[in-house]
């Protein structure tokens, strides 16, 4: 068939478009006799996925992650942002193969070409469950951060972010002083000079008093009760600027019958892994394990507030500790819940009765958190949220908010982050009526929807404690 085409057609200006000169079937494969193994050691554990590239190599190129917010699903939100397909899951993959094969001269695939690739990933973790091969671009992002910052520093900005607990441990004392100074011009333009963060944003303030100070100055929320004890994570969040939330929290699970039992530990290293502080979030994960050994058990298991914290303990400490402590991370991670598993769980046992809540009625619209939604299941929260016999509960068809914990208030994420609350989000909320009540799990999520729309969503515990007879 060649030999005839090139009789009638010698210049191939017939069919264009068409190939018909490929090479040889045994050239041009897309690996490399000898794959360059750039990211060696690494900061997380591949095993089971068998090694970081095959990790990579679990996208098939199906382009579940091209699709408009229209089709509904969380993945990709910076794809549905942009509609670039460099800024999609399969787009990132596709990248992230070349640049760990060493395939330099594919698109010029260097390091800070690949970090800009994947900057605009907002780890949402979305591609986890909605991708049909379960890639895990989120993780796999903050691996080769970790390697981007042992090769080029890292900057002001970045470690400000990584290292926001540490900083709220040091400013806290100060909040009388520094809240009002929060919301000034004058800060936010030397924060944005200083790490990048955007003018345009509000600054979450610090509560009047830290969660874990208020608890331990309370005696018997710790005795014994009658449907048993959970030991509760007084996270990096809820302990600074949610301290109402973890304190309505304590008092609904003791006036539901459980007592409460804080757990030893200070931060979650969310922060840290989602920067690419991966080894230092290793550091955590151990120190938190050991804190742990031995008491989060079927009987005492560990409750978390703030989604994305907790369900770090599930997700990623198996594959942060050495190997050594792997059984003792799954066997914490199996006894690890939400507070609206927790809760849900409960009331399916019939532990928790509807006759402890009001019978008035109440529509409610929820916005779950990413990793809600690829983690746990949304049904839960419905479920949690119409517990009270005449609460209504519909979740708002939306994907990821767009902050995505530090990314929103990034001067270079901020547009990105604000239209992809556009998306659905955004109109959803403003066409709700004001009596009906927002709830939003999610720190951050809450916050978005504050800033995009004026509009207050609270925590499900707050929904629950006010509802209590």
């Amino acid at each position: 068939m060649k030999r005839v085409k090139k009789v009638f057609d010698p210049q191939g200006l017939l069919n264009p478009g068409k190939i018909t000169g490929t090479p040889p079937m045994d050239q041009s494969f897309r690996y490399q006799p000898e794959a360059k193994k750039v990211i060696e050691p690494t900061a997380f554990n591949w095993t089971a996925d068998g090694g970081l590239l095959r990790a990579v190599e679990r996208c098939s190129g199906s382009g579940d992650c091209i699709k408009s917010s229209l089709a509904g699903g969380t993945m990709c939100p910076s794809y549905m942002g942009t509609r670039d397909e460099k800024h999609s899951t399969r787009g990132r993959a596709n990248a992230l193969r070349a640049f760990l094969q060493g395939q330099k001269e594919v698109d010029g695939m260097g390091l800070d070409e690949m970090a800009g690739v994947l900057d605009l990933c907002l780890s949402c973790k979305a591609c986890k469950s909605e991708c049909p091969s379960g890639v895990d671009m989120a993780r796999l992002k903050a691996e080769f951060m970790q390697y981007f910052h042992d090769q080029r520093g890292v900057d002001f900005g970045t470690r400000v972010m990584a290292h926001l607990p540490l900083i709220n441990r040091w400013l806290f004392p100060f909040r009388q002083l520094a809240n009002p100074l929060l919301s000034t011009l004058w800060l936010k333009r030397r924060l944005n000079g200083l790490a990048g963060i955007s003018k345009e944003r509000t600054l979450p303030t610090y509560s009047a008093k830290r969660f874990d100070t208020w608890f331990h100055r309370q005696g018997g929320l710790i005795d014994e009760r009658p449907n048993g004890r959970v030991m509760l994570l007084a996270d990096e969040f809820t302990n600074f600027y949610d301290s109402p939330i973890g304190i309505k929290t304590v008092l609904l699970l003791h006036r539901l019958g459980y007592g409460v039992v804080l757990a030893p530990i200070k931060e979650s290293g969310r922060t840290q892994i989602s920067k690419g502080f991966v080894r230092s979030a290793g550091v955590i994960a151990k120190h938190n394990l050991h804190k742990l050994k031995r008491r989060v058990t079927a009987d005492l298991p560990l409750v978390g507030i703030e989604p994305s914290t907790v369900l770090t303990f599930r997700d990623e400490y198996p594959d942060l500790v050495p190997q050594s402590m792997r059984q003792q991370a799954l066997d914490t991670a199996e006894h690890t819940f939400t507070i609206e598993e927790f809760l849900h769980r409960e009331m399916k046992a019939g532990r928790i009765l509807p006759s402890a809540f009001t019978d008035a009625e109440r529509d409610i619209q929820f916005h779950a958190h990413c990793y809600q939604k690829s983690l746990s299941h949304t049904s839960i929260i419905k479920e949690v949220l119409s517990f009270p016999k005449n609460y209504s509960a519909t979740e708002i068809p939306s994907g990821c908010c767009g902050m995505a914990g530090g990314f929103g208030y990034e001067e270079k994420h901020y547009h990105l982050s604000m239209k992809i609350g556009e998306l659905t989000l955004f109109p959803h909320v403003r066409q709700t009526p004001e009596s009906t009540l927002l709830v939003a799990p999610g720190h951050s999520c809450r916050h978005q929807i504050k800033d995009g729309t004026q509009r207050d969503a609270v925590h499900p515990v707050e929904l629950l404690f006010e509802a209590l007879l």
